[in-house]
């Protein structure tokens, strides 16, 4: 039997027996559906969930808003993780989710919008810096995007691929891309690039 359906039996068995909403078991059906690429079945889950656990539904509908997101279903990804903010203001990481899919959506100064507030929240987080960085590097505005950058590497954050962009938007300060031999699509090819990045 494949994995996936052992845990859809399992699911099935859970919701059943009225036991889905029990951490233990929710987390490692939440974990499994992401990464066996079992959208349908996470939404499931997490509808069931949302159903029976009200007072915990902001995190059923931060993970229902993430699957729906990788099925690029945007408009229920956006009910949902306002759903969360409304009920959780405080919640940093749907904030930094939201501002993903507004950046998806092709707004980017609500993405902005949602990655200042979740600084605002969290004003030690780097990666918060990081994603910022990442958009505004993509909108070609390199002075904010050097200076959020440098700031996530200050407050700790140190991977190859924030190194890589500290240097990318330094070369770019120096060389912007319209004085170059470069194709006419390098901010959308950029754009590409640095998604495949994140989540």
């Amino acid at each position: 039997m494949k994995v996936g359906k052992i845990f859809l039996l399992m699911f099935f068995l859970c919701i059943s027996k009225g036991f889905c909403c029990n951490l233990e078991h929710y987390d490692e059906l939440n974990r499994q559906t992401i990464k066996n690429l079992d959208y349908k079945g996470n939404i499931r889950l997490n509808s069931a969930c949302i159903a029976k656990d009200p007072d915990s539904a902001a995190v059923y509908y931060y993970h229902r808003a993430y699957a729906y997101r990788r099925m690029k279903k945007y408009e229920s990804a956006l009910k949902d993780y306002r759903k969360v903010v409304a009920l959780k203001p405080d919640f940093v990481a749907a904030y930094v989710s939201l501002a993903r899919l507004n950046n998806e959506m092709g707004d980017y100064n609500k993405a902005i919008a949602r990655l200042d507030k979740a600084i605002s929240l969290e004003p030690k987080n780097p990666s918060t810096y990081n994603v910022r960085g990442n958009f505004k590097m993509m909108e070609g505005d390199y002075k904010a995007a050097l200076a959020d950058f440098r700031h996530a590497k200050e407050l700790g954050l140190n991977t190859k691929n924030l190194d890589y962009n500290i240097r990318t938007v330094l070369y770019y300060m120096q060389n912007p891309p319209e004085k170059q031999r470069v194709l006419p699509s390098y901010i959308e090819t950029t754009r590409t690039i640095q998604q495949s990045y994140q989540q």
